[in-house]
């Protein structure tokens, strides 16, 4: 995009009704403003922008059309104002915005200790639903920069909040706000998905089929947190546009602030944003439960499932007492190995009790005690067979098999 063109979005074909005199009335009570400042108000509303904004050299300026005002509004940045007209259009706080407001006047000291008084041009007025003022962006760089040369007038505070005094002295009389808003605090993110869903945004977009719409809620409901890949995956290439166009017209939730729709492998879907909260607290807990013991998870397994709110002392003896038991019986089971290694004969006579012990036939050329017969001096030894004759296996403790004499 070369420097001096000027972007025209997407025209609107509908505009969207703004606050009527009533509405205003209603506003301007609610919040405790005097006539003074309703006169500015409506003053502001009832003038078109005080000067039409230009593209310079690095800069690309804007004409936005707004389906919230109706009109269009002009950006002097298509990146700081223009995110700023982003802002204002999809936040449901801000009720009307109008760009280029009537001029104030500034007065503050300069660095060189002189007092100067200066005409200035906000970048909107703006009336939110909780207070109305002027804004004004600027680039973080640039506040840096201003700050230097003109230090009562672009201000850093203790919080790293940029603030404009001369503007907020001039505004707080009428019980208005002057707000200085920086680069910094703008998400990008955001940004770029309200940019991705703009043509979806248009009031002339077709609504999804009906049946296609219900099967689509379907499989996310289904599916809780599927990510958009896979989805798009299912329904076909056709389906990224129904998809798109549900999730503009709130019919299925989008964290837009938590990664890119031009990066649908990271893009989770849900039917509404109460399913997606309780599915994080879901995940989160499940990482805080994998970090707990067994016996403390089963615990509180027992605790949710008897619809106990406090994890008590009785639960963990609950699941504690069958984990007790199996090392009681192991170390009876050491215990009793070690017996054995020490008393032969207690040996034998476990393995007969086993059905582990030599049968008689295998004694009959033994002696007397059971010990096998040994072959007579300078008799030729037994020919190898050729077979593997293989040991019975018995179970262990914990149900493994294993040969006998190991």
């Amino acid at each position: 995009m070369a420097a001096g063109d000027t972007v025209r979005l997407k025209e609107v074909t509908q505009a969207v009704a703004m606050l009527t005199d009533d509405d205003l009335a209603a506003l301007c009570e609610r919040l405790g403003l005097s006539a003074e400042a309703r006169a500015v108000i409506e003053t502001i509303r009832s003038t078109p922008p005080s000067r039409r904004v230009r593209s310079a050299a690095g800069n690309v300026s804007v004409r936005y059309p707004s389906r919230k005002m109706g009109v269009t509004i002009q950006a002097e940045s298509h990146r700081v104002e223009l995110a700023g007209l982003y802002e204002y259009e999809h936040d449901p706080q801000v009720l009307e915005f109008y760009d280029q407001p009537p001029a104030i006047k500034l007065e503050y000291q300069t660095g060189s200790g002189r007092q100067a008084g200066v005409w200035h041009t906000p970048d909107y007025f703006v009336l939110r639903a909780d207070r109305v003022g002027w804004e004004e962006w600027k680039t973080e760089v640039g506040l840096e920069r201003l700050a230097e040369t003109m230090p009562h007038r672009y201000v850093r505070d203790a919080a790293g909040q940029w603030r404009c005094p001369p503007g907020e002295h001039f505004a707080e009389p009428f019980g208005l706000f002057y707000r200085l808003r920086s680069s910094a605090e703008i998400d990008w993110v955001f940004q770029r998905n309200l940019r991705f869903l703009d043509d979806y945004l248009r009031v002339e977009t077709p609504p999804v089929n009906k049946q296609t719409a219900e099967a689509i809620l379907e499989l996310v409901g289904q599916q809780p947190g599927i990510h958009l890949d896979m989805l798009v995956g299912q329904l076909g290439e056709t389906g990224t546009d129904d998809v798109c166009t549900l999730i503009a017209s709130n019919r299925l939730y989008v964290d837009l602030h938590a990664a890119p729709l031009a990066e649908p492998e990271r893009v989770a879907l849900f039917r509404n944003g109460e399913i997606a909260r309780a599915y994080t607290l879901v995940g989160k807990s499940e990482s805080a439960a994998r970090s707990l013991s067994a016996e403390a998870q089963e615990s509180l397994a027992y605790a949710m499932a008897h619809d106990s709110v406090t994890l008590t002392r009785r639960h963990l003896e609950r699941q504690v007492a069958p984990t007790r038991t199996l090392l009681n019986l192991a170390r009876e089971i050491s215990e009793g190995e070690a017996a054995l290694r020490e008393d032969s004969s207690a040996h034998d006579e476990l393995r007969r009790l086993l059905g582990l012990a030599a049968s008689p036939a295998t004694k009959s050329k033994g002696d007397a005690n059971g010990s096998p017969a040994h072959p007579a001096a300078g008799a030729a030894p037994r020919r190898p067979t050729g077979r593997v004759v293989q040991r019975r296996p018995t179970r262990d403790p914990v149900g493994n098999t294993s040969p006998v004499g190991r």
